[in-house]
């Protein structure tokens, strides 16, 4: 067996819990259950091709949450994209905190490096991992696939991170 020289993490769903804190911040700002949310985030997704990173652009979702519900109002979804924003980061610290994830990741970034590879926008992950690693102490790299504009399981994200980390699969 060779050795083991990195190991790669998902964030969403397996370091954090990142479904449930989703609808605690729509929960939070009273939209979770409007319908004209819910038609809002189905136009965005129906909009893109399937796959497509960004399916999961908040802003987008805001946004036409907006102008189903008032028209085009940028500062009501600036601000809304704002307040989320604000309510995930403290929402992510609670969770890792009842999870004991960094002091895992800590004890194995002494033995093997550690990367991330996740199906997200760059902006919403980098707002988690700021809770996880503030100064880029445990993970060597974060790769999202908005930064290749392919999805996991595109085996591309993959041999980008491959890459990043310098090693053979």
């Amino acid at each position: 067996m060779k050795h083991i020289k990195y190991i790669f993490f998902d964030l969403d769903d397996t370091l954090i819990d990142s479904d449930q804190i989703y609808q605690k911040c729509y929960r939070s700002m009273g939209i979770e259950k409007q319908t004209k949310f819910i038609e809002a985030k189905a136009i965005v997704k129906s909009n893109l091709p399937k796959g497509h990173t960004s399916a999961h652009n908040r802003i987008l979702y805001f946004k036409k949450y907006v102008e189903l519900k008032t028209g085009n109002t940028p500062s009501l979804v600036l601000k809304l994209i704002s307040d989320y924003e604000k309510k995930l980061a403290v929402l992510v610290a609670k969770d890792i905190k009842k999870t004991k994830i960094i002091s895992i990741l800590k004890k194995l970034s002494k033995k093997y490096k550690l990367g991330v590879i996740t199906n997200e926008n760059c902006r919403t992950q980098m707002i988690k991992l700021k809770q996880i690693d503030p100064r880029g102490q445990v993970f060597q790299f974060i790769l999202t696939s908005e930064e290749i504009g392919v999805e996991k399981p595109d085996f591309k994200i993959f041999q980008q991170a491959l890459k990043q980390a310098n090693v053979a699969p």
